[in-house]
């Protein structure tokens, strides 16, 4: 209720004054207009990843619309997709990273994640391969250029982040 009362775009450009930030029931209301899925980052406030990774994990269980294409749960915070997976085990889950960490198969086995989403400027073509190769989806962010695009799907990753997604052409 705080949140709602804050003007999240003032900030950015007089024009966007007023904005406010929505709630999860309303991103998921306006996904459902939009036939979009999504790729929900729980960022929790530290200390309170299990309580995050429950309550988000429970919304999205009871209110995602079955007629959305399948959603992901993502996280930093590994409690906070533990916790996503003891709430709602039947929902996608990605570990997100910056660079890819030595323990990163263990990790998304015990996390059950099927998914690892990591900084594209941390990635080489060996380890992308690897993961790909033990099953997971991998997703890169923050991808701004078709051309870097292009290279990381040849590489087999299956999708990218991006602030500009007019410069991500099809491929």
């Amino acid at each position: 209720q705080d949140i709602q009362e804050l003007d999240a775009g003032h900030w950015y450009a007089p024009e966007y004054a007023g904005q406010r930030i929505p709630t999860l029931q309303g991103a998921i209301s306006a996904l459902q207009t939009l036939g979009l899925g999504a790729n929900v980052e729980i960022k929790a406030t530290p200390g309170r990843e299990v309580e995050s990774g429950h309550c988000i994990a429970a919304v999205l269980q009871k209110q995602w619309p079955e007629s959305l294409p399948p959603l992901i749960i993502s996280s930093f915070q590994r409690d906070c997709i533990s916790a996503a997976m003891d709430e709602a085990p039947d929902i996608a889950r990605a570990l997100i990273v910056g660079k890819v960490p030595l323990d990163w198969k263990n990790a998304l086995l015990i996390l059950g994640c099927e998914g690892l989403h990591c900084r594209h400027t941390q990635l080489k073509q060996k380890q992308a391969r690897k993961i790909i190769e033990s099953g997971f989806s991998l997703r890169c962010y923050t991808v701004n250029t078709d051309q870097r695009a292009r290279a990381l799907v040849d590489w087999g990753i299956e999708s990218v982040f991006t602030d500009y997604p007019d410069r991500i052409h099809n491929f």
